[in-house]
């Protein structure tokens, strides 16, 4: 009578072992299986990769920047010219007409602009 309740705990028993065994087996072999990963050529390579693009992105707003920064220059340069060109016209019209000409001051306002931001910048 008691044979069956106990053969039926035994059992059960040795399924749970035989389980438990199973995926201690189980957890060992993962184990090497992310030990031979981690140091394995695949890995490494996965790793530089990422190095590879942090780079990257690191150096495209730095290039960016730069390239930014010397167009605004030639943008400025090409103004100088401008205002010191138109100055220069009106200066020999100025020179020509003397008293009959207009003042504009607009255009004194531009060179004394210009002025400031040499002051600035220089």
């Amino acid at each position: 009578m008691c044979t069956l309740p106990v053969a039926t705990a035994l059992r059960a028993s040795l399924l749970e072992l035989a389980s438990q065994r199973r995926n201690a087996d189980g957890q060992q072999t993962k184990s090497e299986l992310v030990y031979a990963y981690l140091t394995g050529p695949q890995f490494r390579g996965r790793i530089e990769a990422i190095a590879e693009r942090r780079t990257e992105i690191q150096k495209d707003p730095a290039d960016e920047k730069k390239a930014t920064i010397k167009r605004w220059s030639k943008r400025e340069s090409q103004l100088h010219a401008l205002i010191e060109s138109t100055a220069g016209i009106y200066g020999e019209i100025h020179g020509i007409a003397s008293r009959d000409l207009a003042e504009i001051h607009s255009l004194g306002d531009m060179l004394l602009l210009e002025d400031e931001v040499h002051l600035n910048i220089g």
